[in-house]
């Protein structure tokens, strides 16, 4: 039952992907309406959402369970990262859009897509448990893989573009909520609440956006680029499971791996989309590899599962 309810996730997933297409070639959505609401959601609903993830539970863990997982989490993310410089420079991207395949490659939807997945399989303590998993993956995505796209050119401009994306609102939120779940605080009250209401924005839009944006190309185009097969690959099923081989085998526990695993184990985060939107980064690359990730995703996740 539970390989079924996590099919049925990323079915559900895939349909406002194909409302986005729809409503793109009513001519409801365009060009501008896709950068104006992926602003909207990076920089309003996406930092409502993190920061609202906080009161999802009713207890939060002690401080080295959290510890652990913290560092978990960012070891496995950290490997993500170093496996999509190594794939991209194996599958020799073109240099305008070999950022965009390292971000897709390194960075997956662990912050909505994994909730459902391990709420299924592991129950509502290892929610909070991804929920801080999924810190250091925000750190580092609206740091690093930001600078994947703003900063092209040699280390000295991606270190400028790190530096400067600390001002970023996603990235300040990301540090706002580990502050608070370090602090042991998990409810933000009516704050909490307003904040989570917009938060909700943010996975139906950034669907929407990538359902829009799949519609400028022919959907013949989504299976012709053998690149995009590589890096669906990577992301599904080699960075979990070399992540899972090396947290075994450094002790963690095994609660900690499965969470982590699954975290690392998503398809293409949706914001890759919107900064390719926003940095001006051909699309095309991103959409075909997000495409073909939620769709082997319906497959991969539940085999991952049974495995753990």
């Amino acid at each position: 039952m539970d390989v079924l309810y996590i099919a049925s996730q990323m079915v559900m997933l895939s349909l406002p992907i194909a409302l986005g297409y729809a409503v793109h070639k009513a001519g409801i959505m365009n060009d501008e309406v896709d950068h104006n609401l992926s602003r909207i959601v990076l920089e309003v609903a996406l930092p409502c959402l993190i920061i609202a993830s906080v009161g999802s539970v009713d207890e939060l863990p002690d401080a080295r369970t959290i510890a652990v997982v913290l560092a978990a989490s960012a070891f496995a993310n950290l490997l993500a990262l170093v496996v999509g410089f190594i794939a991209t420079a194996a599958m020799r991207a073109p240099a305008d859009v070999a950022g965009a395949y390292r971000y897709m490659i390194a960075f997956g939807n662990c912050s909505f897509m994994g909730f459902p997945v391990v709420s299924a399989v592991l129950g509502s303590q290892a929610v909070l448990l991804l929920a801080i998993v999924s810190i250091p993956a925000n750190l580092l995505m609206f740091s690093v893989g930001v600078s994947l796209f703003s900063a092209r050119g040699g280390w000295r401009r991606y270190l400028r573009s790190c530096a400067g994306s600390l001002k970023s609102p996603t990235l300040i939120a990301s540090m706002f909520t580990l502050v608070l779940v370090l602090a042991g605080v998990n409810d933000l009250g009516i704050v909490g609440g307003a904040l989570d209401i917009v938060g909700q924005l943010t996975t139906p839009a950034a669907l929407l956006i990538i359902g829009s944006s799949l519609a400028r190309y022919d959907l013949s185009a989504m299976f012709g680029n053998p690149r995009a097969y590589l890096a669906a690959a990577c992301r599904l099923l080699a960075i979990p499971l070399v992540a899972f081989v090396l947290l075994h085998a450094l002790g963690i526990d095994p609660t900690v791996v499965a969470v982590v695993v699954i975290g690392v184990g998503m398809p293409v985060a949706t914001n890759g989309t919107l900064y390719c939107l926003q940095y001006g980064v051909d699309m095309k690359p991103m959409i075909q590899t997000t495409f073909l990730s939620v769709v082997g995703s319906i497959a991969t996740i539940p085999l991952l599962v049974a495995a753990l």
